[in-house]
């Protein structure tokens, strides 16, 4: 089986996964209850994806704020952009990742 990456992506991916997983792990131990999933599936050029679903409706906006500080301090240091989502209700919660339609796959339709 041949590569088709250099060797040089997978260590990047294990950085960005690492480094979105400290992201989540940081919110919802700041937030008992919360929950998180990392997201590695690319919509533009983003590097992952941080999905947040708060115990309590009410923290949403003050985990947004960490959630984007977290992300400047943790993310924009290695380079990555990581997108931190905070759901509203709970409802909205799947532990797993979210599929989605690239752009480019809508052009050719």
């Amino acid at each position: 089986m041949t590569r088709k990456r250099p060797r040089g992506t997978y260590g990047g991916r294990n950085e960005v996964r690492r480094i979105a997983q400290r992201i989540a792990d940081e919110l919802t131990s700041t937030w008992p209850g919360a929950r998180g999933t990392v997201d590695l599936d690319k919509v533009d050029e983003e590097d992952a994806y941080v999905w947040i679903a708060p115990a309590d409706p009410t923290s949403s906006e003050k985990m947004a704020f960490m959630a984007l500080e977290l992300v400047n301090s943790l993310a924009a240091r290695h380079g990555f952009w990581i997108v931190p989502r905070i759901l509203n209700g709970d409802a909205a919660w799947d532990a797993t990742p979210r599929l989605r339609v690239s752009s480019s796959v809508l052009s050719h339709r």
